[in-house]
């Protein structure tokens, strides 16, 4: 077997010399004077004596910064003004220690669409030198939507003008009524619309769609498909755009008409947990009367109270005029409803473009200069017609998480879930001054902070650590923490201040920067903090992040272990007078404040996550093909197998691609197999064995053999299992006999051997074995049988 130092150096040489422009790269794609060497061996002081002139070496500092010298590999740091870069670069892959040179790149998260015009919409696309778009790509990070707790697709009614069905950027999140057979003329699901398959139209009485020029502008914003390699995205990757047509002379009726056919779908749904009907989580209508005020639309305001008791959240655009509504009047930005969320828009430069009202606009959205879908192809459109389904968007979005709470909430509590995804929504935006008294919430819309905030209200636990006496007078207090970028202020609350939320999320495997600041300028303290690791709800020795003794306060950083989760974890926080007996309670301390918050941990894209999963797509006597999932931040994979029951695995190998074909096997044979990821600074576990059998293509003998054998009852009923031998015509009670179950994965359940037969039936019994389909092989006088095997 290759030894792992040997292994992990030519990988390494693999990696740095093949693949460094695998990595998706910045703008910027690299930072000036810096390049990154492997050497053979040598001191990175012996290769820049070798490729620096004398001159050169006397009027600039070159640095080298050890990040392997176990590996050779090694950091060079230089100043671009005094060295001349492309010729270092020249001599250093020329040098003969030098195993491999290249340049520091700039690394970015990989949660980007490959869509090709998404650098486009500005929206949605990270820009660190406008600082306008609404953190889609970090909510992204979490979910790019889909389905309610992985089970039921979200579908978000889109109620507008009409749509082009077939654009190809829109045709999959298209939401299809599976429960009707279209155009056969009757009503096959019995929701009183006859071929309602792909939504309704209210002007033509079925589902004819392609008209109009503006609903499908906005369902783009809410879902053109995402990462399939066209056009743009959509705030959801992945969602279900439910079609809706207003009658044919845009009214109140054809409006309602709509509103009703979604709230019949979702009540469907809910009465029949889940299993009829269909998720509508939104609407989102553009449409309204400017200059009128509720008590003249009592139906339409009344009507969104009844879609707000089946769990329907209603997205609406406020006026596009720069007045304020709440004084003017509009409808339905004043109908006072639970469900309803009122939008207005902003442009790049996030100033304030349409409709406000302290009392009755909620909250702010992008919609200047949105580029989206148009007709058959792409262009931009503004107006709060689209700011508004970024909001919807959000919300199907927020559903879309992976926690399976969510949806026990909407099935249990429909209108409750509801109002509570609307209220953590409307917490979760930027400030933006010139918007505070402008409309109820101060700022604009932020997808991270909407779906980080879903997560942990649903996911987290109620904290039931130890608890913490109250202090009728504590001489210390946490004055304020300062984590990551995050401020808090919490002051004097008197030992113990309970519960919150975190609002910046931090990364696996960085150092945090860390300042715990007390009410004392001159005493000296203990400043612990605890991160519950593992989440069982104790704050135990191990799990101790910042321990230190100082005077007033404490600043450094802390380092996030990298093998975390994603997810959302409880850190406690304590400022303690001097004590021996440091611990998360307050035993034994006179004075002491303690802290909690939850903090939502994300993904590191530069360590390799979890090891990818494995499967075969081909399998033959001699050979198995093996291929496993795609793993992000991967550059290669190391793999190795061996045949069942060897102790010793074959060679571990080396591959870029995700996918092996494994020769020069046995026939009819389970071979174990193991796969782990190799990224740029970090490798994974192994995954866990996967076992998979070859084909049984045989001799004439043990082709005869496997005919003769019988296996009874099959299926079988509690485990029960005969191997009938009466007609293998080999002598009973001279030869050795094995019987072994697998999975029909290949991986082995049980295993009977006897040294001989005592009569021409072998009976066995597996009460534990599940109910399933299994494969029986069967082992004597050197030949072998397979066969398959059901339990009931």
């Amino acid at each position: 077997m290759v030894h792992s130092r040997q292994l992990l150096f030519g990988l390494v040489f693999f990696i740095l010399l093949y693949l460094p422009y695998n990595i998706h790269a910045q703008k910027s794609t690299y930072v000036p004077g810096e390049f990154i060497i492997q050497t053979n061996g040598a001191s990175p002081h012996e290769v820049l004596v070798q490729s620096l002139s004398t001159d050169r070496r006397q009027k600039t500092s070159v640095h080298a910064i050890d990040l392997s010298s176990e590996m050779g590999l090694y950091k060079i740091a230089f100043d671009t003004v005094k060295v001349n870069e492309i010729e270092l670069l020249s001599k250093l892959k020329t040098n003969p220690n030098v195993l491999a040179v290249q340049r520091n790149h700039y690394l970015k998260p990989r949660r980007v669409p490959n869509d090709p015009r998404y650098e486009e919409q500005w929206p949605l696309r990270s820009n660190n030198s406008v600082h306008a778009d609404i953190e889609a790509e970090a909510a992204w990070d979490v979910t790019t939507g889909g389905k309610i707790s992985n089970t039921h697709d979200i579908v978000i009614a889109v109620i507008d003008d009409g749509f082009h069905v077939d654009h190809p950027d829109l045709i999959e999140n298209l939401y299809v009524n599976e429960n009707e057979i279209p155009n056969n003329g009757i009503d096959d699901d019995q929701n009183g619309y006859i071929d309602d398959y792909r939504g309704w139209s209210f002007k033509t009485n079925n589902d004819s769609l392609s008209t109009g020029d503006h609903g499908e502008p906005v369902a783009g914003v809410i879902g053109a498909r995402g990462n399939n390699g066209i056009g743009i995205t959509g705030i959801n990757w992945d969602v279900k755009i439910l079609p809706l047509l207003l009658d044919e002379k845009f009214t109140d009726a054809g409006l309602l008409a709509s509103y009703i056919y979604a709230y019949k779908l979702r009540k469907r749904f809910n009465e029949s947990q889940g299993a009829q009907g269909a998720f509508v989580a939104v609407t989102n209508s553009s449409w309204g009367a400017e200059g009128y005020f509720p008590d003249e639309f009592p139906v339409w305001c009344n009507f969104y109270d009844s879609l707000s008791t089946v769990g329907i959240l209603n997205c609406v655009a406020t006026s596009n005029g720069n007045v304020n509504v709440d004084v003017t009047g509009d409808i339905p930005s004043l109908c006072s409803s639970e469900s309803v969320v009122v939008v207005t828009n902003t442009d790049i430069n996030r100033n304030l473009v349409g409709a406000y009202g302290p009392k009755n606009v909620d909250i702010a959205a992008p919609g200047e200069d949105i580029f989206t879908l148009k007709n058959d192809g792409y262009g931009f459109e503004s107006g709060t017609s689209f700011s508004a389904p970024v909001v919807s968007g959000v919300l199907g979005l927020m559903y879309s998480v992976p926690v399976p709470g969510i949806l026990d909430a909407v099935l249990r509590d429909p209108e409750g879930t509801a109002h509570i995804t609307k209220n953590l929504m409307l917490q979760s935006y930027d400030y933006v001054s010139a918007l505070d008294g402008k409309i109820k919430v101060p700022g604009i819309i932020n997808a991270r902070k909407a779906v980080e905030s879903m997560m942990a209200y649903f996911n987290v636990e109620n904290i039931d650590y130890c608890t913490i006496d109250s202090l009728t007078n504590s001489s210390y207090f946490l004055d304020s923490l300062i984590i990551g970028s995050e401020v808090i202020a919490s002051g004097n609350n008197l030992g113990y201040r309970p519960h919150s939320f975190l609002t910046d999320s931090l990364e696996q495997g960085r150092y945090i920067p860390v300042s715990l600041v007390s009410n004392t300028y001159t005493d000296s303290l203990d400043f612990v903090l605890w991160l519950d690791q593992n989440r069982d709800s104790v704050f135990s020795d191990s799990e101790v992040l910042v321990n230190s003794r100082d005077v007033a306060r404490w600043d450094g950083e802390f380092f996030m272990p990298e093998r975390l989760d994603s997810g959302y974890y409880n850190i406690r926080v304590g400022v303690l007078a001097t004590t021996d007996s440091i611990n998360p309670c307050g035993t034994d301390i006179p004075s002491y404040e303690y802290e909690d918050y939850t903090v939502y941990v994300k993904l590191n894209p530069l360590l390799c996550q979890n090891s990818p999963a494995v499967d075969t797509i081909m399998t033959g006597p001699d050979y198995l093909q093996i291929m496993w999932e795609e793993v992000d931040s991967s550059v290669a994979y190391v793999f190795r197998y061996r045949k069942q029951g060897d102790t010793e695995w074959e060679d571990e190998m080396v591959d870029t691609s995700k996918m092996f074909t494994l020769d020069d096997l046995d026939e009819c044979t389970p071979y174990e197999f193991q796969v782990r990821s190799v990224c740029f600074y970090d490798t994974s576990a192994y995954t866990p064995v996967a076992v998979f059998f070859t084909a049984c293509i045989s001799s004439n003998e043990n082709q005869e053999f496997a005919e003769s054998i019988k296996v009874f009852p099959n299926p079988s009923h509690g485990g029960n299992l005969t191997v009938d031998f009466r007609n293998t015509n080999l002598p009973i009670g001279q030869s050795a006999v094995s019987v072994t179950l697998y999975s029909m994965e290949g991986r082995q359940m049980k295993t009977e051997q006897r040294s001989s037969l005592l009569s021409d039936q072998l009976h066995l019994y597996w009460p534990d074995v599940p109910r399933g389909m299994y494969l029986v092989r069967i082992d004597m006088d050197g030949r072998f049988a397979v066969k398959k095997w059901m339990i009931h």
